[in-house]
């Protein structure tokens, strides 16, 4: 069309059919980054009530830990008199101090590995976040760009036309 000499038609099937279409791809882009970040807000949410249930199963064996070590020392209290009783009861207080202590170490470590895997849920939902960002931004400038053409498609033709205008006159 545009080399027949119908610019202002060309310009306008240009303008209906490829604006539209511009703006559709826009929509789902802006669809698409608001998606992402919403699935990177669940994420942050599921990843702290993890650790927040990791926090409590520290406590409960703390206090565990604590009445455990109570009911042996009143235990002990209760044999005192006992020299032989005291002896057995000290190597199964010893005992079990031990199975204590490893049982807080894999708990210890368990939260420890807890608070990593939040770490990492937190560094990938912030990137997303950020992907979406640009994402978002770039759609805006294309569709920016894109006005711009059209705009200048617009006066180019509009340039062409007064052009033909011109030299008509000059037509002998």
């Amino acid at each position: 069309m545009a080399v027949s000499g119908q610019k202002s038609t060309a310009y306008a099937e240009f303008s209906k059919n490829a604006v539209p279409l511009m703006m559709e791809v826009n929509a789902s882009l802006n669809e698409l980054a608001e998606y992402k970040s919403k699935k990177a807000d669940e994420e942050n949410k599921q990843a702290l009530a993890g650790s927040d249930a990791a926090k409590m199963m520290i406590i409960a064996i703390t206090v565990v830990a604590v009445i455990v070590s109570l009911a042996i020392g009143w235990m002990i209290s209760r044999v005192i008199a006992n020299p032989l009783e005291i002896a057995t009861l000290i190597s199964q207080v010893s005992g079990k101090t031990r199975e204590i202590s490893t049982a807080i170490q894999h708990v210890t470590g368990g939260s420890q590995q807890i608070a990593d895997s939040v770490r990492d849920i937190a560094k990938i939902s912030n990137d997303t976040t950020k992907q979406a960002q640009t994402v978002s931004a770039a759609t805006q400038e294309h569709s920016a760009t894109m006005e711009e053409i059209a705009a200048s498609s617009h006066s180019l033709s509009r340039l062409a036309m007064e052009l033909q205008a011109s030299l008509r006159q000059f037509t002998v």
